[in-house]
């Protein structure tokens, strides 16, 4: 158990370290390459830094909510007995996301007031491929949860916060800073190392 606490201790520092490399990337720029500017020029960054800050730390919380339900999503599958688990579930499962997604399609124009353009012809396609290989990784989940446990498997799972950061730096190019693809690599050795110590503590 002690292992265990430790390897999921260090892997979660590892998703924060890739999470905020952004951040911790800029801090590092800052401190090496400090400028003098005048007030003004201050007073408006500041602003400027404030706002940016406001809307950063709300996408932190629901990408933490996301975390949190993403996390939750195979647990009650616990309380389904041995054999009616795995694929037995997809079934089922597959209704709840019909279900729910349009719902939630339908709320977010009922709380927003506004409808977002549907762009039928451009999106419905990669739409749909996004579906299909999320759901491969639900299925490649439900298999292994019964091998090697919920309390394993999922955490071990987080490794695709490590995959999405390699789309963005070497596909999309949406990270550039060498400071902060530095901080995106020592945040990944981190959780590597935190995926393997949970898979050596079974």
């Amino acid at each position: 158990p002690a292992t265990s606490v430790i390897g999921l201790v260090i892997l979660i520092a590892g998703v924060m370290g890739i999470v905020f490399s952004d951040t911790i990337g800029k801090n590092l720029t800052n401190h090496s390459n400090y400028e003098a500017v005048d007030e003004e020029e201050n007073e408006d960054d500041t602003r400027k830094n404030a706002a940016d800050a406001s809307l950063y730390w709300r996408g932190v919380v629901w990408a933490s909510l996301v975390g949190i339900f993403g996390g939750s999503i195979l647990a009650p599958t616990h309380y389904v007995p041995l054999e009616s688990q795995g694929f037995a579930i997809l079934p089922s499962f597959g209704i709840g996301t019909i279900t729910l997604a349009p719902a939630l399609f339908l709320i977010h124009i009922w709380w927003t007031k506004v409808t977002p353009p549907l762009n039928m012809d451009k999106a419905f396609f990669p739409g749909l491929l996004s579906g299909l290989i999320w759901n491969v990784s639900n299925v490649m989940s439900l298999i292994a949860i019964p091998v090697i446990g919920y309390s394993v498997a999922y955490p071990l799972l987080q490794g695709a916060v490590l995959v999405s950061g390699l789309w963005g730096i070497f596909v999309f190019k949406e990270i550039s800073k060498q400071s902060t693809i530095m901080a995106f690599w020592c945040g990944s050795a981190v959780l590597i190392i935190g995926a393997v110590t949970l898979a050596l503590s079974q």
